[in-house]
């Protein structure tokens, strides 16, 4: 690739950047897809950023959604770890994803001061719900958890 071919792709990128930002400084629900994924990460990384609510619709990963929200628990924590984060809502929808999932955002829950979480239509089962209610031991800023009423294996917790 020419100079001129990665500066123009580096602006598209950056103006991509930009954009979601702007939509998830605005509210909006972001329709997650791998290259949304891609722009999240790099904007969760970008010290010049703040992003207090992240609301996210996996419905659009083609690939598995487990990897994805592994990815984005790892940018969180990391982005956490090197200034104190301002994320205060996580609203993720659609994320079938497994217990590793979950136990990836449960550990971002420990070490953050995130005051609400949403899980909806995640696949949360038993288990889960344990991993989730684990990590309220540590997190004392949480006010609002939703794991959302499509329960498998719903049980009296």
């Amino acid at each position: 690739l020419s100079l001129v071919t990665l500066l123009k792709q580096n602006k598209m990128g950056n103006s991509a950047t930009h954009r979601l930002y702007e939509r998830i400084e605005s509210g909006h629900m972001i329709l997650l897809d791998t290259r949304n994924l891609h722009l999240l990460i790099q904007l969760l990384r970008d010290p010049k950023r703040t992003i207090k609510r992240l609301d996210l619709d996996g419905g659009d990963l083609t690939s598995d959604r487990t990897n994805a929200v592994l990815r984005l628990a790892e940018a969180l924590e990391l982005t956490s770890e090197s200034r104190s984060s301002e994320l205060e809502a996580l609203y993720l929808n659609n994320f079938k994803t497994n217990n590793e999932g979950i136990r990836a955002i449960s550990n971002f829950v420990k070490t953050s001061s995130l005051c609400t979480l949403r899980l909806e239509n995640c696949g949360i089962d038993d288990a889960s719900a344990f991993l989730i209610g684990e990590s309220l031991q540590t997190n004392t800023s949480m006010k609002i958890l939703d794991l959302d009423h499509k329960h498998e294996n719903t049980r009296s917790l």
